[in-house]
């Protein structure tokens, strides 16, 4: 028996259920939709059924209902023409799909004047999650190079938290080609608090480099020893 808060939703059927022929695939499929819902804030809890029948458990704290089950919606890098970062990031959020698009402050001088202008930390990305639709709109922009998948979604969530993490304490950390992997470890004082990343000691300082794997880039930041913690990944 199930304990039901106010404001559930009981989503039944999943449009892909009907391809599943295995009750565990059934269930996957289930699961995998209620992790993607608790990442975009809602609670679920996914229950299998018999087969070819699926139950998903999701509210918030208004009891709004935030996907279609038919779309399963994934984070994934998108790969664009030279300059057109912001106008991807910019069709994304007319098109309602979520995209992050890391960016860092430059301040030049023009003319005697001082201009802080943003430029992206990962030039040529923009990461997104979006449905079948909005992919089709993105594309139909015609400045979209490729598409990269991820066989996992939750190290790319958690290696672009760590980098907005970062750039909120310094707007103006530059990206740097990924160091090789050291310790894992876990800032615990300092600016850079609670940022999680990989260790490595470079002419005698300690870099920790918060990464982005699928395209081999980073920005990497100094912190002192004292303030690194190991953590097990």
């Amino acid at each position: 028996m199930l304990p039901l808060c106010a404001g559930v939703r009981i989503l039944r059927g999943l449009n892909q259920l009907d391809l599943a022929s295995d009750p565990w695939e059934i269930n996957g499929l289930a699961r995998r939709f209620a992790e993607r819902a608790c990442y975009r804030g809602y609670d679920a809890v996914s229950v299998a059924l018999p087969r070819k029948l699926s139950l998903a458990l999701v509210t918030d704290m208004q009891g709004r209902l935030p996907l279609d089950c038919g779309e399963m919606m994934s984070w994934c890098v998108i790969h664009v023409k030279p300059r057109c970062e912001k106008k991807i990031a910019e069709y994304c959020r007319v098109l309602g799909a979520e995209s992050y698009l890391p960016l860092r402050s430059e301040t030049k001088v023009y003319q005697r004047r001082k201009v802080t202008v943003e430029k992206p930390v990962f030039p040529g990305y923009v990461f997104a999650s979006f449905d079948r639709q909005q992919r089709l709109g993105l594309l139909k922009t015609n400045q979209i190079v490729r598409f990269l998948e991820t066989d996992n979604e939750a190290s790319l969530v958690h290696e672009l938290e760590q980098i907005r993490k970062a750039l909120d304490v310094d707007p103006t950390l530059g990206t740097d080609a990924a160091i090789a992997r050291g310790k894992a470890v876990r800032i615990t004082g300092g600016p850079f608090m609670g940022v999680e990343g990989w260790v490595q000691t470079v002419r005698g300082q300690n870099k920790v480099c918060l990464s982005v794997d699928m395209i081999g880039q980073a920005i990497v930041v100094e912190v002192a020893r004292e303030y690194l913690d190991p953590i097990d990944v």
